[in-house]
């Protein structure tokens, strides 16, 4: 159960959440900079006038990757990000 908005034990949780530079997103920039593509981190952009950012964006192809991370309790998923 999620503690109460404000909470500081809450607020130290989402401290701790990192924006960028994940283990899973770090993974998967090393094998794709291993490969030659290059690409920027955690760009900002509007897509239909909504802010977006993305975790690895390819400019020249118009490519936006979003890494998402399930975590699972239980054989349920918890959180998705």
């Amino acid at each position: 159960m999620l503690s109460p908005p404000g909470s500081s034990s809450r607020s130290a949780n989402m401290r701790a959440n990192r924006r960028r530079d994940t283990t899973p997103e770090m993974e998967v920039r090393r094998r794709v900079h291993s490969r030659g593509l290059r690409y920027r981190c955690d760009l900002r952009f509007k897509v239909d006038d909504v802010a977006v950012r993305p975790d690895v964006v390819f400019t020249k192809q118009k490519v936006a990757v979003f890494i998402g991370l399930f975590i699972m309790k239980r054989g349920e998923r918890v959180v998705a990000g």
